[in-house]
């Protein structure tokens, strides 16, 4: 049910009125007035967000990709980053990717580790050299539409001690890798976290704030503001304005994500919440930017999975 069939239930009203029986005429009015405001209420209450995830078990797309893919449209999944596996055929991965893009989905390779570029070289250029044969084997309804890139480099152990010579590293990387990207005309995305808007580079790449500097650098940022709430401080709005003020600046897109798995803080995620409360704080967000936004991301399929059984 969507606004066509509203439209016709209004029709409706004015077909009736032509018809003899004035009983009948008012009865009949009254009924389709009731659907009217029923259908109406519900309109305005269904779920319509586009939502982005994360897919990290990428073996369900081989054991059960018919029911994966019906699982990622009924959620009104429009992006999905799906987790590099060498484990995985190209073949399952064409049949994928062909099967949601057609649906208007699209699908993004997704890999990154805290230590790539740092000391771990090997799984990085294992993937971009796959994800370059890839690219150039498949056809373009089989092809990902970019790389999304969850690196999170303040997990490593010397991040408090080392962190100039880590961001540096971490810029590298990133540079390196939107150039590789650009020349397969495809998209690199990458994950924040929220106080990386508080953090500061001073090197070569010049000097500022790191959130700013990966906006700019890349072509679309998910920031992860991990609260179970929308406004006030601390909350979800109040954790993203200044990155959405920059990439409004700098014409970029930006992805608001939040998070539904158990955390050991229980502000951090909606795992404890029920359905209507994640959609109710969502669109508290969406109402806030107002179409500034590229999207809600929500961490991570697995756990929508979870919370619909």
């Amino acid at each position: 049910m969507d606004n066509s069939i509203y439209s016709l239930l209004v029709k409706k009203v004015f077909f009736i009125s032509y018809l003899k029986s004035s009983k009948i005429r008012i009865l009949s009015v009254a009924l389709i007035l009731f659907f009217i405001a029923a259908v109406g209420k519900w309109l305005i209450n269904k779920d319509t967000t586009s939502y982005s995830t994360w897919l990290w078990d990428t073996s369900v797309i081989e054991t059960d990709m018919e029911h994966t893919v019906e699982s990622i449209l009924n959620m009104n999944i429009h992006s999905v980053y799906l987790q590099y596996s060498s484990k995985v055929s190209n073949d399952t991965y064409r049949n994928f990717i062909s099967s949601l893009q057609k649906e208007g989905v699209e699908v993004y390779a997704l890999d990154g580790a805290p230590d790539w570029g740092i000391t771990d070289h090997e799984s990085k250029d294992q993937f971009l050299d796959w994800f370059h044969n890839y690219q150039a084997d498949a056809l373009s309804h089989e092809q990902f539409k970019g790389i999304h890139l969850d690196i999170e480099p303040y997990l490593l152990e010397n991040w408090d001690t080392n962190q100039e010579e880590i961001i540096y590293q971490y810029q590298t990387l990133l540079l390196q890798i939107g150039n590789f990207a650009e020349n397969l005309n495809a998209t690199l995305g990458v994950d924040i976290p929220f106080w990386f808007d508080e953090i500061t580079y001073d090197n070569k790449y010049g000097q500022g704030y790191l959130s700013q500097w990966l906006i700019q650098n890349t072509d679309e940022t998910t920031i992860m503001a991990y609260r179970n709430f929308a406004e006030g401080k601390n909350g979800i709005i109040d954790l993203s304005t200044q990155e959405v003020d920059w990439a409004e600046q700098e014409n970029k897109n930006i992805t608001i994500a939040v998070e539904t798995e158990k955390t050991p803080e229980e502000h951090v995620s909606f795992y404890n919440k029920n359905k209507h409360t994640l959609v109710s704080e969502i669109k508290h967000v969406q109402n806030h930017y107002k179409g500034r936004i590229a999207g809600i991301a929500i961490h991570s399929f697995e756990s929508m999975i979870e919370r619909s059984e």
